[in-house]
């Protein structure tokens, strides 16, 4: 019973592991057999879910080969199991968090800022430049990500051209 208290108060705050502990222990299996197959079951289908740009993003394929790894480990993993299934979460969850900020600004630039500006303008290429910058973020870690959109969050000041003639 310790063991379950210790699994509940460790992801309380996310809800997903505090249901199979109480399931667990509603079953007449031993509690942790239950636990076990819930959390396999559960990881089992993270990588069948994909959400968002998954798609040649090296730190999803990593996080998922992981999920993959700890989904056919035996119930003597099941604590660890249990630890890869919250990781994977917080990550996914900031992922797909970022990737809504990148969206958000590509969003701004395409509607507000890009049609406002002539060809060639000097602000034009600037906001146009980070166009590409964003969406190459996409399938970069949350680390790159992060510092992608601190740098492509900032508005272009025209340049001022008037010289002085000495």
């Amino acid at each position: 019973m310790f063991f379950y208290w210790c699994l509940i108060s460790l992801v309380t705050g996310y809800g997903y592991v505090t249901n199979i502990a109480v399931e667990a222990a509603t079953t007449t299996e031993h509690p942790n057999v239950e636990s076990n197959r819930i959390i396999t079951e559960r990881l089992k289908e993270l990588p069948n879910n994909p959400e968002g740009h998954t798609q040649n993003n090296a730190e999803y394929n990593d996080e998922i080969r992981k999920v993959i790894m700890a989904s056919k480990k035996s119930i003597n993993f099941l604590e660890e199991k249990v630890a890869v299934y919250e990781r994977f979460l917080a990550y996914n969850r900031r992922r797909l968090d970022l990737e809504h900020e990148i969206e958000d600004r590509i969003k701004v630039l395409n509607y507000a800022r890009i049609p406002n500006y002539w060809p060639g303008s000097y602000c034009l290429n600037y906001y146009l430049a980070q166009r590409v910058e964003l969406e190459g973020a996409y399938q970069r870690s949350n680390a790159v990500k992060e510092q992608k959109i601190k740098n492509n969050i900032i508005d272009c000041v025209e340049p001022d051209y008037e010289y002085e003639y000495v």
